[in-house]
């Protein structure tokens, strides 16, 4: 069957990056969206045709992807899903309390049950903002790369940093992994996370500078120019 996708996965070594975009996060965690995620995008095309069966939004927290993630959906007319709900909602508790109960460790464990079920059930939205850490375990790399293509927005460790002191919601939703300081947390974290992202990474967007806006027109937009039929591409690395 993968010998029938139309178009070649991207790596780190030939991966489509653009230097666009600043973009505020959701509720998981993240910087909460100011700007109104549900306005449509201007963009030169009038109509996208994107038959991808799932459109995946990874990255570190406060790199944009639940407000991107909700950009895109509404320009295609479908649901965003935020993964991290679906976890809270499944488990009957908040991130920090499933953190509390059993650690990072079941956690993960409730990451990679919902991802399944997510990836699986047709009746959820097309596009879904995972969190940071969801590509650490190979079986979830494994349902990204097998259930449709992903887009990985970055932003440098600084940026991610004030992004995330900014929004107050970030403590209460999310423990600290680290003993660190926020910004060596980020170093340390983005080290062992980078060659992860870019083993799913279809798509790289780069989110320092611009709008979550541009962003979202960017990742439509190649959407719009690879997402024909099989559009879960053949690996190349």
């Amino acid at each position: 069957m993968k010998g029938n996708r139309a178009i070649a996965r991207q790596t780190h070594r030939n991966s489509h990056t653009r230097r666009v975009g600043s973009a505020g996060e959701g509720e998981s965690g993240e910087r909460r969206d100011t700007e109104r995620p549900n306005k449509r995008i201007p963009a030169e095309q009038t109509e996208v045709r994107v038959t991808t069966d799932r459109i995946y939004l990874t990255g570190y927290r406060g790199t944009g992807k639940t407000t991107v993630g909700r950009l895109i959906s509404a320009e295609l007319a479908t649901e965003c899903v935020d993964l991290d709900h679906v976890i809270e909602q499944a488990a009957g508790k908040t991130i920090r309390e499933i953190f509390a109960e059993g650690g990072e460790d079941l956690f993960r464990d409730w990451e990679s049950r919902c991802l399944r079920q997510v990836a699986a059930d047709r009746s959820q939205g097309r596009v879904i903002s995972l969190g940071g850490g969801a590509i650490l375990r190979e079986q979830n790399r494994d349902v990204i790369r097998q259930t449709g293509v992903c887009i990985w927005l970055t932003a440098s460790p600084e940026v991610i940093a004030g992004r995330l002191a900014a929004d107050q919601t970030t403590g209460q939703r999310r423990p600290a992994l680290t003993e660190l300081s926020p910004v060596d947390e980020i170093r340390e974290l983005l080290a062992r996370r980078e060659p992860l992202y870019r083993q799913v990474a279809d798509l790289t967007l780069a989110g320092d500078a611009m709008s979550p806006e541009q962003l979202a027109r960017d990742a439509v937009q190649w959407l719009g120019q690879h997402g024909g039929q099989s559009m879960t591409p053949q690996r190349n690395d």
